[in-house]
């Protein structure tokens, strides 16, 4: 069986069967955080993960309950988070071995969740980062954390109400760093109501060398955005696309990334 959809009268069995030939799994309305540990390290083939309207607070359990013998998950690859309402934190740092391999990472509506992950998490083999509907999310990544994503190709950040930058750094972080987004081509940033810039670091210089798409649309507050403190470079990119609804679309540039973005605040295209 490569494929299966866990309700919550079934969940428990996953203590006690291994299913090495399992490779998709869906768990839905899970209140016990310890069913998915035992998920986790007992089907070594799991590839990709889907938990929908669950009830934990956390995405893994106590270091308590680890035991060598159940063995670890190094072949995670999907991540899918929607509908958590409960969520506060996912806990990456605490078992990296667990999703050191994630290539996909989506997050949807987990209204409570504080942070995605620390400054000591890294995301080596990330491609597709979304994120949408999770308000309480202040700001997406750490410069570290950035700085990890080689791989990545596409980043979304929609309708998250608290988010105010996309990469932050705090007072007692603050380090020179050169965040290179190699493979990143496309970024969307939609309804953003709060968010002002996308690095507020001056001591990050962030570059997209592949960077082919931009689309925003609904943020209010990008009078004076900056996509990074430092000059960033965009060798490939010569429009912005600005979204008005889900149909019409425009596209801008002038002179450079900022400065389009700049412009466009000023002439009053509706992006807010």
């Amino acid at each position: 069986m490569k494929s299966m959809q866990i309700e919550p009268r079934d969940a428990n069995s996953l203590k006690r069967y291994r299913m090495h030939k399992l490779e998709e799994c869906q768990l839905s309305g899970i209140r016990d955080t310890e069913i998915l540990y035992f998920l986790l390290h007992r089907n070594p083939n799991l590839k990709s993960l889907l938990l929908s309207n669950c009830f934990f607070e956390q995405l893994v359990t106590s270091r308590s309950l680890v035991n060598d013998n159940l063995g670890v998950v190094p072949m995670l690859k999907s991540l899918k988070l929607m509908n958590l309402a409960s969520l506060k934190t996912i806990g990456f740092e605490e078992y990296t071995v667990l999703f050191r391999m994630l290539e996909c990472l989506i997050l949807k509506h987990c209204p409570c969740l504080n942070s995605i992950a620390s400054s000591s998490v890294s995301f080596t083999y990330l491609t597709n980062l979304e994120v949408s509907n999770c308000n309480k999310l202040s700001y997406l990544l750490t410069p570290p954390t950035a700085k990890s994503l080689v791989q990545l190709t596409t980043m979304k950040v929609i309708q998250c109400e608290s988010m105010k930058t996309i990469v932050f750094e705090s007072e007692q972080e603050k380090t020179e760093l050169n965040i290179i987004f190699r493979q990143l081509k496309e970024i969307e940033l939609e309804a953003l109501h709060e968010l002002k810039c996308f690095c507020g670091s001056y001591c990050c210089a962030i570059e997209f060398p592949s960077l082919e798409k931009v689309v925003v649309s609904a943020c209010s507050k990008m009078e004076g955005f900056t996509f990074s403190e430092q000059a960033n470079k965009t060798p490939n990119l010569r429009q912005i696309c600005v979204r008005r609804g889900k149909e019409e679309e425009r596209l801008y540039w002038v002179r450079d990334l900022n400065a389009t973005i700049r412009s466009l605040y000023k002439i009053r295209v509706s992006i807010y």
